[in-house]
């Protein structure tokens, strides 16, 4: 398992942000349901129990980009359901929403689920007392999601970068002993792989 984290970057981010949200987000459950705020209790059950189960499969199944793309919608989804209910307080969670669709996503994926979420959280402008209040916080959402995506770029750069230096030659250019046993074992299930080896 720790293999499979240093391993793919975006399945050890989906990782730690699961561990964190359902840390974060559990107990608050179980504090709503005992003050009698049943609907906003219930959801931060759903919201905790889906993460956990999207985090078991992560870590069963591995990452992949659908699985990627419904943890993000869910916590996209979650988050927005739970400002529209109780908007001053909760908005205040779509900073983490934003940043983990970032580390959950490619860039391109990301950019278009924040934008969605952008745009789905203007009609709440009604619910603060003062507009600008609310314009500040939506700018201060939208600084933090550029700053996100150029971190989260950079990132996938490097890790790009790294990644051709640990598989590749650097005089030659050609794939060295590391990219010929990941490619094998990309190919074991396969017929693939009896003709990869002959070659």
């Amino acid at each position: 398992m720790l293999k499979k984290l240093r391993e793919d970057f975006r399945l050890a981010m989906a990782t730690l942000l699961s561990g964190c949200a359902v840390l974060a987000i559990g107990p608050f459950a179980i504090i709503r349901a005992l003050k009698g705020d049943w609907v906003i209790a219930g959801l931060d059950a759903v919201i905790t129990l889906g993460v956990a189960s999207m985090f078991r499969y992560h870590l069963i199944y591995g990452r992949s980009e659908a699985s990627s793309i419904i943890a993000a919608s869910f916590y996209s989804l979650a988050g927005l359901g739970m400002s529209y209910l109780n908007p001053q307080p909760m908005i205040y969670w779509m900073y983490p929403i934003i940043l983990a669709n970032f580390f959950l996503l490619n860039l391109r994926a990301a950019i278009i689920i924040n934008v969605v979420l952008f745009f789905m959280l203007l009609p709440l402008a009604s619910h603060f007392p003062e507009q600008m209040e609310f314009f500040d916080l939506m700018v201060s959402i939208a600084l933090v999601a550029a700053f996100a995506g150029i971190f989260a770029w950079k990132t996938d750069d490097q890790h790009q970068l790294l990644d051709n230096w640990a598989h590749m030659d650097a005089l030659t250019g050609v794939g060295n002993r590391r990219k010929f046993f990941a490619t094998l074992n990309k190919k074991r299930s396969s017929h693939q792989a009896l003709l990869f080896l002959w070659i």
